[in-house]
């Protein structure tokens, strides 16, 4: 069988996103939403637009305004949260593709002592 790649996108997608198709497809507003869940309408909207995490009390809620287990909605904010930290980190991958050696050895860089430096 073929190894299968992992799939990492070079772009994000916050919780907010599923909140936001939920709330259209079941008509909700988002005042509505924010009385449903007992937050304020700030919060709400933070937590929409990805700024807030989804904490166990807020997926306890969000399952029962809008459906999806508690599971669902802690691992959707766990993917993105680690999707953001994965985009903030670059990837230095191709830096090893680089012929540091033949740099050296040409004059266009200096050989570096040790790790630390």
């Amino acid at each position: 069988m073929p190894e299968v790649p992992d799939f990492r996108p070079n772009w994000i997608s916050p919780p907010g996103d599923t909140i936001n198709d939920l709330l259209r497809e079941q008509g909700i507003a988002l005042g509505e939403f924010a009385d449903k869940m007992g937050q304020p309408l700030e919060r709400v909207t933070d937590l929409v637009e990805g700024r807030a995490t989804i904490t166990i009390g807020i997926a306890r809620q969000l399952q029962k305004v809008l459906g999806a287990s508690v599971e669902f909605w802690m691992s959707r904010n766990f993917q993105y949260r680690e999707d953001v930290t994965r985009l903030r980190v670059p990837d230095e991958g191709w830096l090893r593709e680089l012929p540091v050696g033949d740099m050296i050895k040409f004059g266009w860089i200096r050989p570096v002592p040790g790790p630390a430096e």
